[in-house]
């Protein structure tokens, strides 16, 4: 495996090697799953004008980026919505 690695990337141009080996160690981690709830995200506001939107979005964007959280540098965390 090691030679056919080191064959492919030899074939490969200078300003794409970064982007396959990328691409390797993204295959090569752990992917996890993790369910999120939609009934878990607790905006500051229940009731809301347009005006509000903005706020809504980015406290949305800020929850969902906190599940993705790894445990570990080899892990891929994916979160699945419920």
């Amino acid at each position: 495996m090691v030679e056919t690695l080191i064959e492919q990337l030899a074939k490969v141009a200078d300003g794409e090697v970064e982007k396959k080996l990328e691409l390797l160690r993204r295959y090569l981690q752990r992917i996890t799953v993790r369910k999120v709830c939609l009934s878990d995200f607790q905006p500051s506001k229940r009731t809301l004008e347009k005006s509000d939107v903005p706020l809504i979005v980015q406290e949305f964007e800020h929850f969902l980026s906190e599940q993705f959280s790894a445990d570990s540098d080899d892990e891929l965390p994916v979160i699945e919505v419920e």
